[in-house]
């Protein structure tokens, strides 16, 4: 008798590779969902980062629009002409008359370098006194915000007149173009800062929340204009998440591909194993010649079957036994008679005949 153990190890081996093709088609599936749902977050927050840089944009083309309002009004011949008569309220009314407003100091500074080194109050203000500087060389100076983060810091304007006239110095609050920040759904920080050598300061806010912070230039100023917006980024990048997908894929593979060998495995192991319990030892030569109704073989006495009923019941279980291979039929037991007729039947067979022959002779000695 066969030991059952290969068979065991190998249904072991089968549920354990099936086992393992189930796990790989998992995970490989898991990677495929996990890489679809962070490029799908990835390209979602990259839409929305573009509307908020547009949104952001637009406001930082405010500011710097309104930035050039103030610096042109200084280039008005209304106010040129204020300036040089001296009047202090003149050319305060002339700049509020261009829509200048919240003025803190407006002076007229000589053009020339060695006299504005001489004035004492400029002289101490060095940062202005750069400005005024940068003015004479380049006709205007970059707008900026001086002394920021104390009470006295200011939106500085600095423009050459024309001819000699000198440089005019304007001082304004920064809320002029405080004013113009606001926070919408597409911005969730939004602020005003200056670009410094060790790093920007933040003139005004917004909001906040902000994971990160973008930064964009105003126009003619050292001004930049700072904004964020709180993502739900994916923690990986496209590329990552890509190479993540086609990990998966591969695998999701491999487990398809393993259960599908496997259920071959099996269905083999179990075509071949059953083909093994049916097969049957063949049968010698002549064997099916002794049966009964094969041909050759000796007819069966079908007298007995209709006269012994308990005989005939184990003839036919006899000869199903025998005719394993063949249709079986069965006869059916021949119903017990009365007795007084079972008397005829035992008559002899030859006894009406005799009666005939008798009957016979006497008509023809009546006739004679």
């Amino acid at each position: 008798m066969n030991s059952p153990q290969p068979f065991l190890a190998r249904d072991a081996v089968t549920d354990l590779l099936r086992l393992g093709s189930l796990v790989a088609m998992a995970i490989g599936l898991f990677a495929i969902v996990i890489a679809g749902t962070a490029i799908y977050l990835n390209l979602s927050e990259q839409l929305a980062l573009e509307r908020s840089d547009r949104a952001a944009s637009q406001q930082a083309d405010r500011i710097a629009d309104r930035l050039s309002e103030i610096q042109t009004s200084l280039r008005d011949a209304s106010v040129v002409d204020a300036a040089r008569s001296g009047s202090g309220d003149g050319l305060r009314a002339a700049l509020r008359e261009r829509g200048v407003v919240n003025l803190l100091q407006v002076r007229l500074l000589p053009a020339d370098v060695d006299e504005l080194a001489a004035g004492t109050d400029i002289a101490r203000d060095r940062a202005a006194r750069d400005m005024v500087i940068e003015a004479i060389e380049n006709d205007r100076a970059d707008i900026r915000v001086l002394q920021p983060g104390t009470p006295a810091e200011s939106l500085v304007f600095a423009q050459r007149m024309p001819g000699d006239s000198g440089v005019l110095l304007l001082r304004l609050t920064v809320g002029v173009v405080g004013n113009l920040l606001h926070r919408d759904e597409l911005l969730d920080f939004v602020a005003l800062a200056q670009q410094g050598n060790p790093g920007s300061t933040v003139l005004d806010a917004r909001g906040g929340g902000a994971a990160t912070t973008h930064s964009i230039p105003i126009e003619g100023s050292s001004l930049v204009l700072q904004w964020g917006r709180a993502g739900l980024g994916a923690p990986v990048n496209n590329r990552d998440a890509f190479i993540v997908g086609c990990a998966g894929v591969i695998v999701m593979m491999i487990g398809l591909l393993l259960r599908r060998r496997t259920r071959l495995a099996q269905h083999l192991g179990y075509t071949e194993t059953v083909a093994t319990g049916r097969a049957k030892p063949s049968e010698p030569p002549g064997a099916r010649s002794t049966r009964p109704g094969a041909p050759g073989a000796a007819p069966r006495d079908h007298s007995a079957i209709a006269t012994d009923p308990g005989r005939t019941k184990d003839r036919a279980i006899l000869d199903a036994a025998n005719d394993e291979s063949e249709p079986q039929t069965i006869v059916a037991p021949a119903p017990e008679l009365p007795e007084w007729l079972l008397d005829d039947f035992d008559d002899s067979p030859d006894e009406p005949a005799a009666d005939n022959n008798e009957r016979s002779s006497n008509q023809r000695r009546n006739k004679a």
